[in-house]
C-alpha cells in the first residue's frame, strides 16, 4: 500500500516539477525510408500514365505532402504533360502500389531506434505525427515494429481536422496530449521542408535529418534554411543532439528545493 502511494506522489510531484520534454518525430523519412522507397520506385508505375520524372523532381514533387496534395499534383501534371486526365482508379491503383512497397520494401531508417532507446532511457515523453492517412500510418509503423513502441501516441492530421505540416496545429497538439505546455520545451525530428516548417511555427527545437540516397548534398541547408535549429544526416549524431536538447531543457525547469523522484517509467 504504501509503494502504491509513494509512486502516485512520485508521478504527481514529477508532473509539477518535470513535466514531459515531448519529443515527436516524423514517420516518413525519419522512422520508416517510405520517401526513399516510394522515390526509387514510384517513377516506373507512373511512366505508364505519360509521367515521366527524374529523382529529383519526384523527390521535390512528394516531399511532406498530405495525400490528397500529392495526387492533386500528379493530376496537375498529367494534364499539363498528357493533355489527358488520370484514370478513374488512379488512386486505387497508386495506393496498390504504394501498400505492396510499404509490405515488401520499407524498411527503418538506420539507428532511428538508437534516437528512441535514448529518449526512453531519459524517461522523456515521445509521439510520431504525420501528414498522412491513419491506416497508412500505423501499416508503416507495424512494419518497421515501431506500432507498440508509440502505441497511444500516434497522431495525423485528421486529430486537427486535417490541417497537416507546414500548419503547427498537428505538432501542438501533440504537445498537449503529451503533458507540455511550452512548446520551447518540444523537440521535433523531421525530414521535410513543410514538417521543419511546422516545427519552427509552433515554436519547438527542430532537428532536421537530411539522410537517405534521394537527398541532394545541399539538402542539410534547404532544412536549415526553413527553420531547422540542427541538421545531420546520422541518427547516432541526432540522438546526441535530442540528449544534448533535454539536458538543456531540464536545466532550464524549475526544480524542487529538496530534489524529485525519478520520473515515471512510460
Amino acid at each position: 500500500m504504501k509503494s502504491a502511494l509513494k509512486k502516485i506522489l512520485d508521478l504527481f510531484t514529477y508532473t509539477v516539477y518535470f513535466r514531459a520534454m515531448a519529443v515527436i518525430f516524423d514517420n516518413d523519412g525519419v522512422l520508416a525510408n517510405t520517401e526513399e522507397t516510394a522515390i526509387f520506385n514510384d517513377p516506373r508505375f507512373l511512366r505508364q500514365f505519360g509521367l515521366n520524372y527524374t529523382v529529383p523532381e519526384y523527390a521535390a514533387l512528394i516531399g511532406g505532402k498530405t495525400h490528397a496534395d500529392f495526387l492533386r499534383a500528379l493530376e496537375e501534371d498529367a494534364l499539363r504533360l498528357t493533355g489527358r486526365p488520370l484514370p478513374a482508379n488512379f488512386n486505387d491503383l497508386l495506393k496498390a502500389n504504394y501498400y505492396s512497397q510499404v509490405e515488401n520494401i520499407v524498411m527503418r531508417i538506420p539507428d532511428v531506434d538508437k534516437v528512441i532507446d535514448r529518449v526512453k532511457r531519459l524517461r522523456e515523453e515521445f509521439a510520431v505525427a504525420s501528414n498522412g492517412e491513419m491506416e497508412t500510418l500505423r501499416q508503416k509503423l507495424t512494419r518497421v515494429c515501431f506500432l507498440h513502441t508509440f502505441a497511444p501516441h500516434i497522431y495525423n492530421k485528421d486529430h486537427v481536422g486535417g490541417k497537416g505540416k507546414p500548419a503547427p496545429d498537428l505538432f501542438l497538439h501533440v504537445m498537449r496530449k503529451l503533458g507540455e505546455t511550452d512548446p520551447s520545451f518540444c523537440i521535433v525530428i523531421e525530414d521535410s521542408a513543410s514538417g521543419i516548417k511546422a516545427g519552427f511555427e509552433a515554436g519547438m527545437h527542430v532537428i532536421g535529418y537530411s539522410g537517405g540516397r534521394h537527398r541532394a548534398p545541399d539538402y542539410g541547408h534547404i532544412l536549415s534554411q526553413n527553420g531547422a535549429n540542427e541538421v545531420s544526416d546520422n541518427m547516432l549524431e541526432i540522438s546526441d543532439m535530442v540528449e544534448r536538447r533535454i539536458m538543456h531543457n531540464r536545466a532550464r525547469r524549475p526544480q524542487p528545493a529538496t530534489g524529485g523522484p525519478n520520473p515515471p517509467s512510460r
